[in-house]
């Protein structure tokens, strides 16, 4: 018993959330159309995210080469330690 009370909840939720998507595709879209240079803008959207994470890389790959490390953030527990 409890295994169809189960079921029956399931699908009666799945087609609940349904219903909406349902009312929706009946109306007119509102979404707008791309516009026509899209392609570009997200090529040059993705090219300088790309070169951002190139950058990031270098220098990271810079600090692990020259052993640039600090411990502002390191454990305070032994920062102590002279007094």
């Amino acid at each position: 018993m409890k295994t169809v009370r189960r079921t029956l909840s399931l699908a009666t939720g799945g087609l609940l959330a349904l219903a909406p998507a349902a009312a929706m595709a009946e109306g007119a879209s509102r979404a707008l159309p791309a516009a026509p240079d899209a392609f570009v803008v997200f090529s040059c959207t993705l090219a300088g995210l790309a070169g951002l994470m190139l950058v990031a890389a270098l220098g990271w790959l810079y600090q692990q080469k020259r052993g640039l490390h600090w411990d502002f953030q390191a454990d305070a527990s032994h920062a102590n330690d002279h007094h």
